[in-house]
């Protein structure tokens, strides 16, 4: 049983979780939409681009690096 104190903020954290999920799915099924509809040459071509791009290990921790110091709060 949840405390009653605590009650509305899950009920709150369990509807957006559930929210959230329709909306990747729905996200996701228009994107399958559009790609299912493109010429089979042009995805291939972006395949074939993305097959290209290549990110070194130094870019990779630069990026995330960048997403850690960005998501922290500044100390008190």
């Amino acid at each position: 049983m949840i405390p009653k104190t605590r009650r509305s903020r899950v009920i709150t954290k369990v509807l957006t979780s559930y929210l959230d999920a329709i909306e990747r799915r729905k996200v996701a099924e228009d994107y399958r939409a559009y790609y299912a509809q493109r010429p089979a040459r042009e995805a291939r071509e972006e395949r074939d681009l993305l097959d290209d791009w290549h990110v070194s290990d130094v870019e990779a921790w630069s990026i995330l690096e960048g997403e850690e110091t960005r998501d922290r709060r500044p100390t008190r």
